[in-house]
Formats: structure tokens, C-alpha cells, sequence
């Protein structure tokens, strides 16, 4: 832990001097002499806490030294990027950047008891810090190197994976496997979270389902953040639709109808749904329904009949007045899913048709 305390503190300047890119900012000496400052400030936090004993030691010493940080952060608010080395200090804010990232999932993995996690989390940043302090080295700011740096790089050893591997192997996290496949990508995060280091389960949810080439772990809810129905385009861009557009392409008439209802115009989501899954031609929905036969939504009548409908329920009752609208409009006449859409999830009286906009 001690040997990286100071990249948090020279990273804060970091961070801080990237708000501010104006042609008349610090000479490098000027920024040096700051960067070096701080640095020792640092150093004389770490002395005062003395070396953690423990995780939940650690873990505090974690807290206290970016607590420090955002302090500098505040004090250097001022400051600029120095035009000679700056190629060199916006390496540094990406570095700092990662760590930052890598720090909360630290946390988050030591709170879970994912040890495995910590271990490979606390890896990654020794390397990012490793990288750091070349820099340093190379900016010739001595006080940022912490004195018991190892001469050679350090070699880190990744964990195999242990416990359940792939899907199959749990149902618990195949219900997130199959929650991330349809597009769920708050499942895609959790699924990332709680499963084993480096295995299948690990690499589909940091992928958000196999739909990145580039991983991008615990990212998913942000990476695909739901746009409206009446700009969603294609498989992905929203959570409802996709589920819409699964129900459809496994056999639901009624899916593949509500699709092409509620969806742009012009996107992948209304051809698929106008063509019943790509079965039929376009608007042939009584092809559609001879083909496919009637629909399992509109049949299901309470919660635990069809698993897409219980799925929009869970969020209805959640206060997801989209969810609400979308389960009043497709499912059956006279259900438990048109009533609890049609009250926005018991939040207000019967308003058929639904109006949930405002929940």
C-alpha cells in the first residue's frame, strides 16, 4: 500500500490542472515545484497513519489519502497544464483516471468479500502506479517516486477462476447471464461483480452481454443507457424494446405486434416487429399469427404466467412509470398486468389508458 500513496496525490494535481488549458499557463517549474509539494504533503499523511495492519486498515489509509486529494484539488483549482511535458501530464490524468476507477472497485470488492477481486483489483493498480511513477521519473520529480520503489518492475500473478465458471454451472448467476443477454445491463454490471476472476460469467457481463469488443467492467448501465422509445433504433439502445424484440423473435405474436406498435419509425425494432421476426413480410400479422398461434402475454393473466410481463412488473412496482405504460398497452384485457399498469403500479386510480409519464 505504501509504496503507491503518492500517485493519489500527484494524480489530484493532475485531475485539477486538466480543467484549465489556457495559453498562459505555469512553466513546467512552476507545475513541477506543485507537483513536488504536494507530493511530500503526501508523504507526510502516510507517515501519520503509519502502515495499515489490516484490510479494514488499508482500506481506511485508501479513504483518507483521496480524501486528501480532493482537498489539493480545491486548492489547485487555479492552475493550468504547463506547455512543455504536456503530452506527458495527460497521460498522467488517464492514469489517474484508471486508478480512480480501479480504486471504488476495490472498495466495492472488499465490502463483498470478493477476494479474489481485491487481489487482482490491487494488481492493476500497482501496474497503473508502476507507469505513474516512470513518468515521474522521466518528469524528474524525485519527491513523487516513493523511496522503496523497486528498481524492477513487479510481476503480478492473476488468479485462476474458481467456483462456478460458465453458464450452467449456477442458477443464481444464470439468471443474470439470461437478464444481460436480453439487454438488461444493470444485470450485465451485477453479473460482472459477483463472479469469479477470469471466468465466462466474468468475461459476458464486462462485455454487457457480449456486446463490446472492449470490456468494459461494472460499465454497462452507463454505456447503454436507455434512450426513449421514439428515438431507440436497433437492439440495445433500449431495455424494454429488447425484451420486446426477445419475446418476438422466440414466437410471441403479441411481442412482435407491441414492437412494431411502440417503436420509432423507420428502426430495426419496427421492421423486426412488423415482420413478425423476420418470418413474414412486412405488416402480414395475421401471417404473423398463423405462423406463431396466440400469443403468450396476451393469455397470461398474474404475476408469474410469462416471464417478460413479471419482468415489466417488477419495475412497474418499482416506480418505473415506462414499465407501467408498455405492460398496460400489451398485455391481456382484464389482467393483473393491465391493472397494475393501468394504476401505475397502485400509485394513483385506474387511468386506462395509462398515463405513467410523470412517476
Amino acid at each position: 500500500m505504501r509504496r503507491h500513496v503518492t500517485t493519489f496525490a500527484v494524480a489530484a494535481l493532475m485531475a485539477l490542472l486538466a480543467m484549465s488549458c489556457g495559453s498562459s499557463g505555469p512553466s513546467f517549474d512552476e507545475w513541477a515545484d506543485l507537483a513536488a509539494d504536494l507530493c511530500l504533503e503526501q508523504e507526510d499523511l502516510v507517515d501519520d497513519l503509519g502502515e495499515p495492519q489490516d484490510p479494514e486498515e488499508a482500506i481506511d489509509f485508501l479513504i483518507d489519502l483521496l480524501d486528501l486529494a480532493e482537498v489539493h484539488l480545491e486548492e489547485l483549482q487555479d492552475f493550468g497544464l504547463p506547455s512543455e511535458n504536456r503530452a506527458d501530464a495527460e497521460r498522467m490524468l488517464e492514469l489517474w483516471a484508471e486508478q480512480i476507477d480501479l480504486g471504488d472497485r476495490l472498495i466495492a470488492a472488499f465490502d463483498d468479500g470478493n477476494d479474489q477481486r481485491v487481489e487482482r483489483t490491487w494488481a492493476q493498480i500497482e501496474d497503473l502506479a508502476d507507469q505513474f511513477e516512470e513518468l515521474a521519473v522521466d518528469l524528474g520529480i524525485p519527491e513523487c517516486v516513493t523511496s522503496d520503489r523497486d528498481d524492477e518492475p513487479s510481476t503480478t500473478t492473476t488468479p485462476q477462476a474458481a467456483g462456478p465458471f460458465t453458464f450452467g454451472d449456477d442458477p443464481e448467476l444464470d439468471a443474470l447471464w439470461e437478464g444481460c443477454d436480453l439487454g438488461d445491463m444493470a444485470d450485465c454490471d451485477e453479473l460482472w461483480r459477483v463472479t469469479p476472476v477470469d471466468s465466462e460469467y466474468e468475461a459476458f457481463g464486462a462485455t454487457c452481454g457480449g456486446r463490446l469488443d472492449v470490456a468494459q467492467p461494472g460499465g454497462c448501465t452507463e454505456q447503454f443507457a436507455d434512450l426513449p422509445f421514439d428515438e431507440a433504433m436497433t437492439f440495445g439502445d433500449n431495455i424494454y424494446l429488447d425484451l420486446l424484440w426477445a419475446a418476438c423473435e422466440v414466437g410471441d405474436v403479441q411481442g412482435c405486434n407491441a414492437l412494431y406498435v411502440v417503436s420509432a419509425l423507420g428502426s430495426d425494432y419496427e421492421t423486426f416487429g412488423f415482420t413478425c421476426g423476420e418470418r413474414v413480410d412486412e405488416g402480414d400479422m395475421e401471417g404473423c399469427l398463423e405462423l406463431l398461434g396466440p400469443s403468450n402475454i396476451v393469455a397470461a393473466q398474474t404475476f408469474g404466467d410469462d416471464e417478460f410481463l413479471d419482468a415489466l412488473w417488477l419495475d412497474c412496482d418499482a416506480g418505473d412509470g415506462v414499465a407501467c405504460e408498455l405492460m398496460y398497452r400489451i398485455s391481456g384485457e382484464g389482467s393483473d398486468y393491465e391493472s397494475l399498469g393501468a394504476t401505475c403500479g397502485n400509485r394513483v386510480p385506474d387511468t386506462r389508458p395509462a398515463d405513467c409519464s410523470s412517476i
